[in-house]
């Protein structure tokens, strides 16, 4: 392999990555069903699709692939913490990744405009608590000091804060939206 075309393979990857986040992200957040550790659990994922980039087969559909990779990345994740889902079956795990291919792009879409104009509402002190959060993955005390806020009331703020989305999501689409 020439380095142009590793170089264009590199980028056609990481692209797929970025374009497919939020479905990646989905998987693994029914799997893990917290927050932080799904999009910590994310970025492994990512250096694990980079890693197998060669063992992709071009015109094969690439979320399918990545959300193969995302529940490898999981089942390490439950051996490492010693802790597996009691829920949560190998048949229930291939669905999620199934439901994320067959999602209506066109749904993801219009999530995205509508959580755009939902952040756009927002007062800008809690704009910026969700930008520094969940944009720049800042976290905890940091978190607090940059947003201005104590820290004590940052996980309940960020928590309302998801259900005004959610519901100000829900109003701009209809009942496509599923709040889960």
């Amino acid at each position: 392999m020439t380095e142009g075309s590793r170089n264009d393979q590199d980028f056609s990857s990481v692209l797929s990555i970025t374009e497919n986040r939020s479905k990646i992200l989905a998987v693994i957040m029914a799997m893990v069903r917290d927050f932080d550790v799904a999009e910590d659990l994310f970025q492994e994922t990512v250096l694990e699709i980079l890693k197998s980039r060669d063992r992709y087969e071009p015109g094969r559909a690439f979320v399918p692939w990545a959300c193969g990779i995302s529940k490898n990345v999981v089942r390490r994740y439950w051996e490492r913490e010693n802790r597996k889902p009691l829920t949560m079956t190998e048949e229930s795990l291939a669905r999620l990744a199934d439901i994320a291919v067959e999602t209506d792009a066109d749904l993801w879409r219009e999530e995205q405009a509508a959580l755009e104009r939902c952040l756009e509402k927002l007062p800008a002190r809690l704009n910026r608590l969700f930008m520094l959060r969940y944009g720049h993955n800042i976290k905890g005390k940091e978190l607090a000091e940059r947003a201005g806020i104590r820290l004590g009331s940052v996980r309940t703020t960020l928590s309302r804060l998801r259900a005004q989305l959610r519901r100000c999501i829900a109003t701009r689409i209809g009942p496509a939206f599923k709040s889960g």
